[in-house]
């Protein structure tokens, strides 16, 4: 420990928690194209689109065989009304099919009527992104790779789409494996994932949990958390920190305040003060995990993993009264400190 660690000016003695960190895991995403022919057939029976997969899914519609722009727009209101806010609805390719300007107009304020809380997605320079624009809406980028890695780098950088991703995903479609230069290109871009397994898209990763040493049973208990994103993309959804405490086989929750909206890419840190529950005196296991749309997302990092939670280590709760934690982290270091030494990397 350096003389200018920020370790050498901690009022109070804490618990440092650094679970190892692990590679980013590959992942594909599942295509669903829903034709209009098949799902609203001409005798005018409607048939149900299908249920979601287990699995992050891209829906894509065809609009071929629409009469005319009203009929095409029912049909998309249609499905948005069946999968509008799924969790697994990642995001939605927006199509049209050939129809005019004014028609084309119509069909995307009904993809953006239709899918309100869902990412449309276009590629770089069709009309429909551009009409998207002018209504207000900024579609993420849809990439079909089959095109040439250089056609659509000049399609993003003359309709200005560098930094789209920042707010907007990007998703890479080849129906084969990547090449390198195409995964390179999807790095670049950002993606947030592909047709086919790859290391892209948001993983996150928890570096490091602080908290008192000694800590009260049913009282505060003061988190300093460190979550790094060391994937391609930021996770575009606001992510809330769980965590759990248990002995054998029982489990009993931690209340853990506020969310973390939308983490980037690199370093997010933050302070919070969680509740703790009720328990006997004694030493408990401590898990923790990352909650995205009511469900938990899988972290990259090396510990026991049961139902979306890690044991990270072990937290040891007696009945002290201990009224100075409600307010640690404004006395925990000297005013004005400054941390001179970036952070230890985890053993």
């Amino acid at each position: 420990m350096g003389k200018y660690s920020i370790d050498s000016f901690e009022q109070y003695r804490l618990t440092k928690l650094r679970p190892a960190v692990t590679k980013a895991e590959e992942k594909a995403y599942c295509m669903l194209e829903l034709s209009k022919s098949e799902f609203e057939p001409e005798n005018g029976e409607l048939l149900s689109p299908p249920e979601l997969a287990n699995e992050t899914c891209i829906l894509r519609l065809c609009l071929c065989s629409a009469k005319d722009a009203a009929d095409a727009c029912g049909f998309i209101r249609r499905i948005g009304s069946f999968y509008e806010g799924g969790k697994r609805l990642a995001g939605v390719v927006m199509t049209a099919g050939k129809f005019s300007a004014a028609a084309l107009e119509e069909i995307a304020k009904a993809y953006i009527q239709g899918f309100e809380s869902t990412f449309l997605l276009a590629e770089p320079g069709s009309e429909l992104m551009e009409i998207c624009c002018k209504l207000g809406v900024q579609p993420g980028l849809w990439l079909p790779v089959s095109e040439g890695i250089l056609p659509l780098r000049r399609k993003i950088a003359e309709n200005n789409l560098e930094r789209v991703w920042r707010t907007k995903p990007a998703y890479i479609h080849a129906g084969r494996s990547l090449t390198p230069e195409e995964m390179d290109a999807a790095c670049r871009w950002h993606a947030s994932g592909a047709d086919v397994p790859a290391a892209l898209g948001s993983a996150m990763t928890l570096r490091r949990v602080m908290f008192p040493s000694e800590l009260t049973s049913g009282g505060v208990m003061p988190l300093r958390v460190w979550l790094q994103n060391i994937g391609t993309a930021p996770l575009y959804h606001n992510a809330k920190v769980r965590m759990e405490l248990s002995r054998g086989e029982e489990r009993f929750a931690i209340s853990v305040p506020g969310f973390v909206p939308s983490p980037g890419l690199g370093d997010t840190t933050f302070n919070v003060t969680a509740q703790l529950p009720e328990l006997p005196n004694g030493t408990y296991d401590l898990w923790a995990g990352l909650e995205v749309k009511d469900e938990c997302v899988p972290l990259a990092i090396d510990a026991e993993y049961v139902d979306g939670m890690y044991r990270i280590g072990e937290v040891t709760l007696d009945d002290t009264s201990r009224p100075y934690l409600e307010t640690m982290w404004e006395e925990q270091y000297a005013d004005g400190y400054y941390p001179l030494e970036d952070p230890a990397q985890p053993e």
